[in-house]
């Protein structure tokens, strides 16, 4: 998984590439970590992630903690990922454009 960082005024963006999964979610997890001193705002670009594991909604439940339930948004979903986020209850609950 490669994750690029980008920053607009207090706004952090990951854009992800590759598979969210138990091997690349620590990945997610500290490239999260790394934008909270500098952004109030995280946006997760989805549009490279192909794959997702129950350790990747683990490291975006984990984010959304971090970050606060209004201030994480999961953008460019894939209509398969977007599917196990809707199995796993957390469709509802997650900032998705």
């Amino acid at each position: 998984m490669n994750i690029t960082k980008s920053i607009d005024a207090n706004t952090c963006t990951l854009s992800i590439e590759g598979d969210i999964d138990t091997t690349s979610s620590a990945l997610l997890d500290k490239a999260v970590e790394e934008c909270l001193p500098q952004c109030s705002r995280v946006v997760l670009d989805m549009a490279e992630v192909k794959y997702i594991s129950s350790a990747g909604i683990r490291s975006i439940i984990k984010a959304r903690k971090l970050v606060g339930s209004n201030d994480l948004v999961l953008r460019n979903i894939r209509a398969n990922i977007m599917e196990i986020i809707k199995m796993t209850g957390f469709a509802g609950r997650l900032n998705i454009e």
